[in-house]
């Protein structure tokens, strides 16, 4: 009974450091990213962009379409995960509205997948949109 709970309790420890993740540099996502965002509730697409990002936390952007100039990204690595925001910014989606956003993502078999959400400024219960992204290299 000892002996299968000690060889339980190590395969589990080898499962556990088989599943943690490596951290991450913000080198590791340097390029040009081209990004998909869905509405988390539906999967319905809400709008394609271009997402650049540099070897370092300085110079993230993300470019939509239509938009004249790029939006800065503020980004800061965390573990595995590259945490970004940007905004207030005019809102692509909702003429007249500006827009703030929080979202995380990770590196994952070569693509970028997360979360954000939209805060935009709307006195209605859609103030909040809830977004799954997915990203490709090379966008």
């Amino acid at each position: 009974m000892r002996r299968s709970f000690l060889t339980i309790a190590v395969l589990a420890l080898a499962a556990c450091k088989n599943d943690a993740r490596s951290p991450v540099r913000p080198a590791d996502f340097a390029g040009n990213w081209k990004m998909a965002a869905t509405n988390a509730a539906n999967d319905s697409m809400l709008v394609t962009y271009e997402m650049t990002a540099t070897a370092d936390t300085a110079g993230w952007s993300i470019l939509y379409p239509n938009h004249a100039t790029p939006i800065a990204l503020h980004v800061r690595i965390n573990a595995d995960s590259v945490i970004m925001d940007a905004g207030p910014y005019a809102s692509t989606a909702r003429k007249g509205a500006t827009v703030t956003i929080h979202g995380v993502v990770h590196l994952r078999d070569g693509r970028l997948v997360g979360t954000e959400s939209a805060y935009y400024s709307v006195d209605t219960a859609e103030s909040v949109v809830h977004i799954k992204l997915e990203g490709t290299r090379g966008g």
